[in-house]
Parts: C-alpha cells; sequence; structure tokens
C-alpha cells in the first residue's frame, strides 16, 4: 500500500478530524460537569489551563519530533 495515494491520506485526515472532534466534545462535556458539580464558573480557570498546557506540550512534540 502506498502511502500517497488519494484514500489513504483521506483515511488518515478522517481520523485526525476524529479524534479533534472527540477531543473537543470530552472539553466541552467536561467544562459542562465542572460548572454543574461545582455550581459556578471558578473550576473552569483551571481547568483552561490544563488544556493550555496540554497544548503546548503538543506544539513542543512537534516542533521537535517524537
Amino acid at each position: 500500500m502506498d502511502l500517497a495515494q488519494p484514500e489513504t491520506l483521506v483515511s488518515i485526515a478522517l481520523v485526525i478530524a476524529a479524534c479533534f472532534v472527540f477531543f473537543v466534545t470530552a472539553c466541552l462535556v467536561t467544562a459542562i460537569l465542572i460548572v454543574i458539580l461545582t455550581g459556578s464558573t471558578a473550576g473552569l480557570r483551571d481547568f483552561a489551563k490544563v488544556i493550555a498546557a496540554f497544548g503546548r506540550v503538543v506544539r513542543f512534540w512537534f516542533r521537535f519530533g517524537s
């Protein structure tokens, strides 16, 4: 199987898109649960810091390779 075939590239793109949608959905559900369980939005600041740190780790990973 050649990785440059359009079908393979589309499949890879769909997997990446599905992972992104899953991640965003999980973040939204977590944020909603934080607000419901704590009764305030104060916990969202800590959650946002965790997401930002995760983004920095991913960016570092892609910049300097695995």
